[in-house]
């Protein structure tokens, strides 16, 4: 059951008691105000799950959290998360089966239909915060391409962005 309750998350006193008698809490709050309530949660005993990428902020909370025993959840939306949940599923099963995985790409998110997005600025509909997209070209980006590591440094990201070869297939 989901009890939905209003408080002033900037109120530590209130933010305590209440998460005091909840069994989790699910922070919709912006990313910016999740260090806080991780604090209190840490400090209550009460797991947090949020909507958000994993801040510094957060990063910095997690021996705290382990050692008091509790789970701090960053996003896990549909990419990544989601998506490479299903995809590491079906390449374990496929190993399962004797199978060879040669490559995995990931296409997935932010990509609507041409006549939903055309009208706006950047021709994309969002279905979250506008500012945390654009913040989240910002973050840095680790991958593997035929067995090596790749890193890109936040503010390359975009720089190092290659075009689809073939861009019908999405759709």
């Amino acid at each position: 059951t989901v009890d939905a309750r209003p408080t002033n998350a900037s109120g530590w006193g209130a933010l305590c008691g209440l998460l005091g008698q909840a069994d989790a809490c699910l922070s919709l709050l912006p990313a910016t105000m999740h260090a806080p309530v991780a604090e209190a949660c840490i400090e209550g005993g009460t797991p947090l799950v949020t909507a958000s990428y994993v801040s510094e902020e957060l990063l910095a909370l997690h021996e705290r959290a382990v050692a008091a025993g509790v789970p701090l959840l960053g996003e896990m939306g549909l990419d990544p998360g989601l998506d490479h949940m299903s995809a590491a599923e079906l390449i374990r099963r496929a190993r399962e089966e004797g199978g060879a995985v040669t490559a995995f790409s990931s296409l997935c998110g932010g990509l609507p239909a041409p006549e939903c997005a055309s009208s706006t600025p950047l021709a994309y509909k969002f279905s979250w915060s506008p500012a945390g997209v654009i913040s989240a070209t910002r973050n840095p980006a680790q991958f593997t391409v035929d067995g090596a590591v790749v890193r890109v440094a936040g503010e390359e990201l975009l720089r190092s962005a290659t075009p689809l070869a073939d861009s019908s297939r999405l759709g």
